[in-house]
């Protein structure tokens, strides 16, 4: 089991204290309590927007512990749970969900959707910009007509966070997306194996979903570079 199933299955378990690490490639580390990934209670603004407008058959596409997928099966929606992980399977099901499938939440499931949900930065699964281009051109497959992908990421340059800053600005000088990372996770002393994760500005966004051949509508914009959008088939 991977350091973030055991986290997730420990706070699942009772340990509200459980904490994961997330650490760069440039050493720089994050301690994120395994709440926030788990409870939903606690939605931010920009979370309760995005689950506002999920209608009809809805994909969680890398649900994890079920943050999002829970609270919309409560609110009567048909969702479909896709995370890579085989172990989360057994959490989702615990928390309510029927319908959970265990596979690479990039690919098609065969199925088509009205919403397809990537919260939390879900769409940096996508981890470069070619990677992206080739789910975004997977994804009218994936929708329905008239369907709709809500997504979320962080612009890089235009974060007040001087040490995110400047990793942006050193990937730019390497020739590489200014939102590139490469990180760690690591609970109770395990560590992950490195991933790619990619955070995008809404420029550059809908710069790759005018390539794919969609529309990128912009809902939220934070000063710290956060965002929310909504793509759909032109």
């Amino acid at each position: 089991m991977s350091p973030y199933a055991k986290a997730l299955f420990s706070y699942h378990d009772g340990n509200r204290a459980a904490m994961l690490t997330m650490t760069r490639n440039d050493g720089v580390a994050s301690s994120i309590p395994v709440s926030r990934l788990y409870e939903g209670s606690d939605f931010t603004d920009w979370e309760n927007m995005a689950l506002s407008r999920c209608s009809g058959k809805v994909l969680d596409a890398g649900a994890g512990a079920g943050r999002h997928a829970v609270t919309l099966r409560a609110r009567g929606l048909d969702v479909v749970a896709v995370d890579i992980d085989p172990a989360l399977a057994e959490l989702l099901t615990a928390r309510g969900l029927d319908h959970v499938v265990t596979a690479d939440a990039l690919a098609s499931t065969g199925e088509r959707f009205d919403t397809v949900l990537m919260l939390m930065n879900g769409i940096g699964m996508t981890g470069t910009p070619a990677r992206l281009d080739d789910f975004l051109l997977r994804l009218p497959a994936m929708l329905q007509d008239g369907g709709q992908l809500l997504c979320d990421s962080v612009d890089i340059l235009a974060s007040n966070d001087p040490v995110r800053y400047e990793y942006g600005r050193a990937n730019q000088a390497a020739g590489r997306s200014p939102g590139q990372h490469v990180y760690t996770i690591s609970y109770a002393g395990e560590e992950g194996p490195p991933f790619e994760w990619l955070h995008l500005s809404p420029g550059l966004l809908a710069e790759h979903c005018i390539k794919a051949g969609l529309a990128m509508e912009l809902l939220y914009k934070a000063d710290n570079g956060h965002f929310l959008a909504r793509i759909t088939i032109f």
